[in-house]
């Protein structure tokens, strides 16, 4: 018999998070949705009121009160975020606990995963190992959700329903697949806003960007599309992309891809730079979709930060 999921737990509800609890209640409205903002930022704590998410106050409270927990936040904090339940858990009486599953849906390493999954093994909490592909949730889209772990078969019939179907088990019964088929999505998703940010902003250092506008209109549009799409809309992700930019690079060098990692920590560099723009890197998303700067404008912003190395003598 499937795993019921009555109640949910949002693990933190920021702009992931909110984005989630529209898309549940759009296929069970009378589905509580719960977190802990103890701690939170004030923007967290907004959306969690406007996405109507119950805060209940601690980790303890969560356990007893949910069946199924999502860990949703910057890659940094998914470790920090595992052991803050595991040991709230440890602290309880088994008999308390109603949470059943905790799924981590962190852009992280699949060593990272493993990391994680061990902190439950002596909880009663069965760790399911998670990814998000594709774009943001929509109270009527859902991304792909990839489940793997031991126990990733038993949720998927519970959870599928949730997501529109949209949810896959992949791999065999390993918690870290999952996780590394995200990286590799976003390894080519991300990375390619990268290049193109990368791209742009030295092209615009040298006179050139409106002729490489014009050259890939003329001879690749479809580049052209992701260059003046992407590029816009990562400046307000970017904070959030350097961790997940960083688990990448550690992710390519445990299999050997030596320069895959190098070139992801690179990667991770470019994003650092967006974030620390103080004209376009320091905004919520809702302030960037507001002001709907052009391509043209994020490149001219984030042109004034460069810093070239000085000339040997």
């Amino acid at each position: 018999m499937a795993p019921s999921l009555a109640s949910i737990a949002i693990l933190a509800s920021g702009q992931m998070g909110s984005s989630f609890a529209a898309l549940l209640r759009t296929h069970s409205p009378s589905i509580r949705l719960i977190t802990n903002l103890e701690g939170r930022s004030p923007r967290t704590v907004s959306l969690a009121r406007e996405a109507g998410i119950e805060d209940v106050g601690s980790n303890e409270a969560v356990l007893k009160h949910s069946d199924l927990i999502f860990s949703i936040l910057v890659p940094s904090q998914a470790v920090a975020l595992g052991q803050s339940i595991a040991s709230s858990a440890a602290e309880l009486p088994p008999s308390s606990i109603r949470t059943k599953f905790y799924i981590d849906l962190n852009a992280i390493a699949p060593s990272t995963t493993q990391s994680i999954s061990k902190l439950f093994a002596a909880t009663s909490i069965a760790f399911v190992d998670g990814g998000v592909i594709g774009g943001p949730a929509t109270p009527t889209t859902s991304p792909l959700i990839a489940i793997s772990g031991p126990q990733a078969a038993e949720l998927n019939e519970s959870l599928s329903p949730f997501f529109s179907g949209r949810t896959k088990v992949v791999g065999s019964t390993d918690a870290g697949q999952a996780s590394a088929l995200k990286l590799s999505y976003a390894s080519l998703s991300k990375g390619l806003t990268a290049l193109a940010t990368n791209a742009s902003v030295f092209a615009s250092e040298h006179g050139v960007l409106d002729v490489l506008v014009e050259e890939l209109g003329a001879s690749n549009p479809g580049a052209l599309k992701v260059v003046q799409n992407s590029v816009p809309r990562a400046t307000a992700k970017a904070f959030r992309w350097v961790g997940e930019m960083q688990e990448i690079s550690t992710a390519f060098a445990e299999v050997g891809l030596a320069g895959g990692a190098k070139a992801f920590a690179g990667i991770a560099e470019t994003y650092e730079f967006v974030a620390a723009n103080d004209e376009v890197g320091k905004e919520s998303i809702e302030e960037a979709l507001e002001k709907g700067r052009s391509h043209g404008e994020v490149v001219a912003a984030l042109a004034k930060d460069l810093k070239r190395p000085a000339k040997a003598e």
